[in-house]
Order: structure tokens, then sequence, then C-alpha cells
């Protein structure tokens, strides 16, 4: 049905009236009069009179129609979808958003206070009878509301990031669950998340947004991620940490990192970002002991404080136990072996290929796997097991020119072919392998200055296929070996046929670092919203399993049999911090969650919707009572006003320079 919002303004529809009543009045107040050039007018044909004539009542049409235009902008004409008044009952889902960077402050406050008290405001605005509901962002948690409803102590902000991916069902599910004449969607946030996309709804709602912050861009730091920069094996000695800060404010800003082992500060850094842009810092941090180290780095309070922390675990075992297993005797490997095993940091244990089936996986943290491409399915289900433990396979390939052969062994242990082919330069030269002095030592404190460099010959080796940047290289660009998560495979044997390396004075070192820097252990880092997997190595069914979390607190925890490893796997996180999983009541090993730093970076587009500026009735009533009245066809009475002027403008400029 067709009605008008401003009927008021109807009335003076009767104003299209003057273009004529003023035409009228003109031809009524032509007078004749006689001169002596009269002759001149009767040579004009009679064709182009009329056509003048035409000309004048078209400008009285346009003029006429261009009224009716102006005063129909103004009445706000609509095609109602239900009665006049547009108060039909409303199914209204609200969406808060509730992930870490609505903790910002705005004016004193956090934008999730106000989204909360905004929220608490437009209930007022709602009918008794409306359905309305509210889906948190984050973990799309659903909540029924009603008028008066008190939401202040209800809701609270979380660590996690906001999932359009989680809220499309339950929406499609509310409104198809409740119908009713007005289907209405409301998004409070900050607008840091992707657009809403209306095609993921067989419901199409009439979609509102509303910014707490408004335009404003936080003064924010955040440290997005921190990563080893070198393999080292030796407490006693400097581990060099990379962090990378980033600057979310349009201006630079410069702020302290501090590095903390539990509560005692052991390292800081003065940093400086430019507005937008990002830093990557170097931190040093000296265990003094083997075992786990909870570090945690941190940045000076800004708007936004719950991302100035960044949790890492770092495990330095205080003996890494090493089972190498051999295919063929090598006495050369044999004797580096007897040697490494002298060290106090390591106990290595050989054994022939044949036999290594009757030793326990958990009694070993490093497999030294030197054998050839035929394996047994039983080796491989046990190299498996071995590797899903979390556990570090080294493998050391024996067999010439067998790349289908290990692309197959590797295919069922990491479903990877890593082989790319087999290079022989037997009778035509050699390839030299880079080995430069720092690939033999630990990283040290102002090791800046240029290495020596050892070039060692191979006759052959396998080529691989690498999809990060190998530690080392032959001259032409080969990797020497390539790492897969805790999977190490060597493109040549470690003998003479093969190569020179075994004669040289690097060998045992070079062997010591490759097995000692597998004891670096930096356990994985999870993310807020997300489960955590715990991997004891032991079975034990009598055991009591527990959890406890950063703030203190303890939960239950079950110890469980998937994909060939046993394992325990917590909830959904909700809190940045260290995760320790607790064995009859002791710590066996710590996990760190943090947030997901991509919360803050910028949508690639522009939210699609209505923008409410505030919530004043005002607003209200203008961006959504009348919407809920129907089609509104101002914008087009707009576009028709504009061509209208246009064509008067042209029919005068003909009357002015006379009919063609």
């Amino acid at each position: 049905m067709l009605t008008f919002i401003n009927s008021f303004i109807l009335p003076f529809l009767l104003a299209a009236f003057i273009p004529l009543l003023l035409h009228l009045l003109n031809r009524t107040r032509t007078r004749k009069f006689d001169f002596s050039a009269v002759h001149f007018l009767k040579s004009i044909e009679a064709s182009r009179i009329k056509k003048v004539r035409l000309l004048q009542i078209l400008l009285i049409v346009i003029r006429t129609l261009l009224i009716i235009a102006l005063i129909m902008i103004f009445a706000r004409l609509i095609l109602a979808t239900t009665r006049g008044d547009g108060n039909g009952q409303t199914t209204a889902v609200i969406i808060l958003d509730d992930s870490y960077s609505m903790q910002s402050y705005h004016r004193g406050a956090p934008l999730f206070d106000r989204s909360v008290q905004a929220v608490q405001k437009m209930l007022s605005y709602f009918d008794e009878n409306d359905r309305l509901f509210l889906l948190s962002g984050s973990r799309a948690r659903l909540t029924p509301l009603h008028r008066g409803m008190d939401l202040s102590r209800l809701f609270r902000a979380g660590s996690g990031r906001f999932h359009w991916s989680a809220l499309y069902p339950k929406i499609d599910s509310l409104f198809r669950a409740f119908p009713n004449s007005h289907e209405e969607l409301y998004l409070f946030s900050d607008l840091r998340l992707a657009p809403y996309d209306s095609s993921r709804l067989q419901h199409k709602p009439r979609f509102f947004y509303f910014n707490p912050g408004g335009d404003q861009t936080n003064a924010n730091l955040s440290i997005d991620s921190v990563s080893q920069t070198v393999r080292n094996a030796e407490a006693h000695q400097p581990w060099p940490f990379e962090v990378t800060v980033r600057n979310h404010a349009r201006r630079d800003m410069a702020a302290t990192i501090r590095l903390f082992e539990g509560d005692r500060l052991v390292n800081r850094r003065f940093a400086e970002v430019a507005a937008q842009q990002q830093a990557v810092l170097t931190l040093d941090y000296e265990p003094q002991t083997g075992g786990e180290h909870r570090l945690r780095f941190e940045l000076d309070n800004d708007d936004l404080s719950l991302d100035n922390r960044y949790y890492y675990v770092l495990n330095i075992p205080e003996q890494l136990r090493v089972l190498y297993v051999y295919g063929r005797t090598d006495s050369m490997m044999q004797v580096a072996m007897d040697v490494l095993n002298g060290l106090p940091r390591l106990k290595i244990e050989s054994v022939p290929l044949y036999r290594w089936q009757t030793m326990s996986n958990e009694a070993f943290d490093v497999l030294l796997f030197q054998a050839p491409a035929g394996l047994k399915t039983s080796d491989i289900t046990k190299m498996r097991q071995f590797i899903n433990r979390g556990r570090h396979l080294i493998f050391i390939p024996q067999d010439e020119d067998k790349s289908d052969a290990y692309n197959a062994l590797f295919k069922k242990l990491n479903r990877r072919t890593p082989v790319e082919s087999y290079v022989s330069l037997s009778g035509q030269g050699f390839m030299n392998l880079r080995l430069p002095a720092g690939a033999l030592q630990a990283s040290r404190r102002g090791q800046s200055k240029k290495q020596d460099v050892s070039y060692i010959p191979f006759r052959r080796y396998y080529k691989l296929r690498v999809t990060n940047p190998a530690p080392l290289l032959f001259e032409n660009g080969a990797p020497f070996y390539m790492e897969d998560k805790n999977l190490t495979l060597f493109a040549a044997d470690l003998n003479t046929q093969w190569g020179a390396l075994p004669t040289e004075s690097a060998f045992i070192p070079f062997l010591a670092l490759q097995l000692l820097s597998r004891s670096r252990s930096p356990r994985p880092t999870g993310k807020v919203g997300h489960p955590l997997y715990f991997y004891p190595g032991t079975f034990s069914g009598t055991a009591s399993w527990e959890i406890r979390l950063p703030n203190g607190q303890t939960r239950a925890a079950r110890l469980q049999y998937q994909n060939e490893k046993w394992l325990v796997k917590t909830e959904h996180t909700e809190h940045p911090g260290f995760y320790t999983l607790m064995r009859n009541g002791r710590p066996l090993q710590s996990l760190a969650v943090n947030i997901d730093h991509r919360e803050l970076i910028p949508p690639r587009a522009a939210m699609k919707g209505t923008a409410l500026p505030d919530l004043s009735a005002e607003s209200w009533q203008s961006l959504v009572l009348n919407r809920r009245r129907g089609m509104e066809f101002t914008l087009y009475f707009i576009i028709l006003a504009i061509m209208l002027a246009f064509a008067e403008m042209m029919v005068i400029k003909k009357l002015e320079k006379g009919t063609p």
C-alpha cells in the first residue's frame, strides 16, 4: 500500500497549478497594437508559430511535474509492507562483538562497555511483543532479551576473535523460528572484522550497525609474534628472540619491551615504531639451567593492554636421549656416535635396523635414522608414531638413485614428497657444500663479523623440494637438508662414498649441533578460542590428569588415544597465558596461549548496511522506524527532479534561439 511519511505536505501539491495560471494570466493581458511594420510579421509561417506554442505547453508541463516531484521528495512516498504506521511485531537479532579489540579504551571507557550501554538503551525502543535475541561475536552464545533487562553484569569482553561463520546459521534459525512482520539484524562492533555478507543468509533482514568508537584510531602497540632466530643448544649462553611489534595508530609510537622469566625481569629494549608499520627487535635470553622456561614479553600499557603481552614456553632437556638406527654399518658414523656419547648432554644408543623394533619410543627424544629406502611397513608405522608424539626424526638416506622409493616412504610419514631428483657427479667432478663456521657453533653476542666458510665436496646427493629457506646450501643453491616441523631429511648420506664431510674436522661438531639443536624445543603456541593438545608421551591408565589455567584454577582432563598417539585435549581456551598439564597433582608440561593478532588487521572492505551514528530517539525514528514502513521512493523523485530541471533549461534555450 502506498502512503506518505510527511502527509501534511500534500496540500502544497496545489502549487503545481502555478505555471498554468501564470501562462493563462499572461494570455488574457495580451493587447493588440497597429504599427507600420506589421506586414513583416505576416511573413512568419503558421507552422513555426505552432511549434513555439507546443514548446510553451511542454515548458508548462515540465514545470508542473518539477513542482510535484519536489513536493513528493519532502512528503516521502513509501510502499508499506505492513500497516501504515510501521508498528508490526519485530524479530531482532543483536550481535555484540566481544572480541579482544573491544577492550580498547575510548573517552575513558572500554568500547565493549559502551556497546553494552547502547544495547541497553536500544531495548527501550522495542515493543513488549517483539522477539529480541543477542549473540556474542566470538562464541555465538545466545541470550534472549526483553525490555527493561539489565545487561551491565551479563556480558563481558573476551579474548578471542569475531567469527561470522558461526553466527550465520544461528541468525537464520532465529528468524525461521520466530517469523514476524519485521526482521532486523544489529551489529555493535568496532568493525575490525569482515563485512556482513547477506548472501550467507536465507532470510534477508534489514542490517544496522553501531560503532561505539566512531572513526577513532587507538594509540596501540601490539606484539604480533615471537620466534627464535638461530639454533642454540647450550645453557648459560644467550638465546636471541625476534619480537615483531606493530603500531596500529596513525602516529609514531615508542615503548619499552621487557622480557620476564616468571616474575624475574631478564632483559629490556626501547622500541620506536612508525605509524601503521611494524618493527622486528631482538632480545636475548640466557637460561641458567635446562628444563622448562616460561617467558613473557611485555610492552608498556596503552589503549589496548591485552595485546601487550606474548607468552612463550622454551624447553631445554637436561640430557638429550638419541636412538641411532643404521641399515648398513658405517664405521665413520659409529666412531662419531661413540665420541658424541661422551658429551654430558647426549645419551646415544646405537642399534641395527633389524633390532630397533624392540626399542621403546618413549625412551628417546631424537631418532637418528640412517637407512635404505626399502623399509617395512612396521618400520614406517613406528617412525610415524615417534614423530606423532612430538619427538624429532633425523633421516639420512643410504640408497642411491631411489627418489621414488624415498618419496613413497615420506608420503606415508608426513604426506609429502620431498625428493625432486637424484644427482650423481661421479667422473664429472663434484659439488661443494658451503659450511659456514657459524653452522658449527651456537649463536653468540656480537657475532656480526664475517665468518669463514668451508667448502666440502660431494659427488652425489638428492635434490630436495623446500618451502622455507634451507639452513645449509650447496654452491648451486640446492639445500643440504630440509626441515618440516619435527622431521629433518638430509640430501646425502654422511659417508665418504657420497662426500668428504666425514673426513673433515668439522664432522663431529656438525653432528653434535644437529642433535643438540633438536633439544631446543619451543612448545607450540596456541591461540585463544582454540583447543590445546598436550602429548604426555607415556600412558598411565591410573593417573589423575588435570589442566591448570592461567588464573590458577584447575580442570579435570582425560587421556585419549587419537591418530596413533596419546594426548590430552582441552576445551576452547578463553584467556592468554600458560596452560599446564598436571599428572597426579604434579606439573608435566606447559603450553603458551596468545591472542590472535589478526583481530586488529583492518578489514579489506567497508561494512554494508545502515550505520547508526547514535541511538537517540531522532536517529531511531529516521533510520529504523521509517524503514519499517516499507520501500521509500524519495531517491527516485530526486533523480526525476534533476532530469526535469535539465529538460526545462533545454526548452528555454530553444525558445530563446527560436525553433529549428
